[in-house]
């Protein structure tokens, strides 16, 4: 019996034997090829088909690492470190072992990636989709680039549209502006009633408003009115606020007025005159606005073109349903 038990685990560790060590390797008592005849075993050798040895392509520049079959430059890892978000490499160069850790992180990639492959994911319906989806993406990308990346605005362009538009160019009238905000229109008639006998605005800010300024003694600073070409780093506030403090002298303390914080009441400070802008200080702006103009039209054209051509070109939009 136990005789029997022994040859029973033999025959069943024949396959994981001849696949670890190679039929060629066993002894011969367990190799299973000892049966065929000496004609056999020459067809046999023969027939084998040679296993195709990888080719490794030559390492451009310095080698950081080598996984199986993969290489790893440091010509690769910096365009791979330099293609983060910048807040990421940040995260990264904040530790003394920032980059050996990211190098580390790219090697186990290289590793996952080959073991994806040797499980054939890459043949899975799923990932055939998704790289299909992303190869649409990005030849949708390229020809948009390829189409406007050589459209740009001519200097002659950008002089006749700041002549034509020169009145669009002059910096703002800035207003300097001390606001307090009240909870309720009683709240509000009571300070402005202390205002107009003489109280000081800081510190009835200071003491009763419930803005963010009160701190400042209500002081908000300059701003500007609010146009489609303010520039970003000029102050603007919302339309009842700007009409009330362009209309008050320098000096002087507004009406009530309601607002999305409560009742307001606003003092006006310096103010500062618009200064006409050289085009110079704003070639790159209008340089910049041109060119997307003109890439945006060209765009136009091509999609209007390719519509044209297309055969058939149907779009079925009533079937859509909200």
């Amino acid at each position: 019996m136990k005789k029997n038990r022994i040859k029973w685990i033999i025959l069943m560790l024949l396959p994981a034997l001849s696949l670890l060590v190679g039929c060629e390797k066993l002894p011969d008592f367990l190799r299973f090829d000892r049966y065929f005849t000496p004609q056999e075993k020459a067809e046999k050798a023969v027939s084998k088909e040679p296993v195709a040895k990888k080719v490794v392509p030559a390492a451009k520049g310095p080698v950081l690492a080598r996984v199986n079959d993969r290489i790893i430059t440091l010509d690769d890892f910096n365009e791979t470190f330099e293609a983060l978000p910048q807040e990421i490499k940040d995260a990264y160069l904040k530790s003394p072992q920032g980059k050996t850790g990211f190098l580390y992180e790219v090697v186990d990639r290289e590793l996952l990636i080959e073991e994806a492959l040797d499980r054939k994911l890459d043949e899975t319906q799923e990932v055939i989709k998704l790289m299909k989806d992303f190869k649409n993406q990005v030849l949708y990308n390229k020809v948009l680039t390829v189409e406007v990346e050589e459209i740009k605005a001519t200097p002659e362009e950008v002089k006749d549209y700041y002549n034509s538009f020169k009145a669009d160019f002059t910096q703002p009238e800035e207003r300097e502006v001390s606001v307090i905000v009240l909870a309720n229109e009683a709240d509000a008639r009571a300070v402005l009633i202390q205002l107009l006998e003489g109280g000081d605005f800081a510190v009835l800010a200071r003491q009763k408003s419930i803005g963010p300024n009160k701190n400042n003694g209500g002081e908000m600073g300059f701003i500007v009115k609010k146009t489609p070409l303010t520039p970003a780093d000029k102050k603007t506030v919302f339309p009842k606020f700007e009409e009330v403090a362009f209309s008050v002298d320098t000096g002087a303390t507004s009406n009530i007025f309601k607002g999305p914080q409560g009742y307001y009441i606003i003092k006006v400070g310096k103010i500062k005159a618009p200064i006409q802008q050289a085009l110079s200080e704003r070639w790159d702006d209008i340089e910049k606005a041109l060119q997307l103009t003109k890439q945006r039209q060209a765009l136009i054209g091509l999609l209007n073109r390719l519509r044209g051509e297309a055969k058939p070109y149907e779009v079925h939009k009533e079937l859509l349903t909200d």
